[in-house]
């Protein structure tokens, strides 16, 4: 199994709690500055043909992950008719690639 059109099956974001961050003097919101790696459950199919191998790692900003992970969805992208146990045995999210920042590929 893959996933296709640039979407990624990656492990659930498990929200944290804010934290503030200083940096020259001025706080800022942790989670808006920082990418948080998750684990990508299913191969990927990019529309160029490109696989990105089950087991990489996927590094999305934790701002669109905290903003977006309500109701087991990121990005708007819901999954009505599956349920976990038929794409995979984790729990997980479906993100566009357009949210990914780095993907650490398995060699």
């Amino acid at each position: 199994m893959q996933s296709l059109n640039n979407r990624f099956i990656l492990e659930q974001y498990v929200k944290k709690e804010l934290r503030a961050e200083v940096s020259g003097g001025i706080a800022k919101m942790g989670h808006k500055i920082s990418l948080c790696p998750l684990k990508v459950l299913v191969d990927a199919k990019l529309s160029d043909g490109t696989i990105i191998p089950k087991g990489s790692t996927a590094f999305v900003k934790e701002e669109y992950l905290h903003n977006n992970s309500g109701m087991g969805r990121a990005g708007g992208t819901t999954i009505p008719s599956f349920s976990n146990q038929d794409i995979c045995d984790e729990p997980f999210i479906i993100i566009d690639m357009t949210q990914i920042e780095v993907i650490n590929p398995l060699v």
